[in-house]
């Protein structure tokens, strides 16, 4: 089920990638919290400044620097 329902503004995330996103089960803001950097990375057009730019977003950019 596709659950985000709007554009986050998160750059080189648009409706296709959140429609994957959602699809892997992190159509949610908490599920985005809570996702491991490696398994973005691997989802369909996911790359690594794509996953780099959602973890910046979300706060978390310490979770991929080391």
């Amino acid at each position: 089920m596709y659950r985000l329902q709007m554009n986050l503004g998160i750059p080189g995330i648009g409706p296709k990638k959140e429609r994957i996103l959602s699809e892997a089960g992190y159509g949610t803001l908490d599920a985005l919290m809570e996702a491991d950097f490696l398994d973005i990375l691997r989802l369909e057009g996911f790359g690594y400044k794509t996953t780099c730019n959602l973890f910046r977003f979300l706060g978390r950019e310490q979770d991929y620097t080391s």
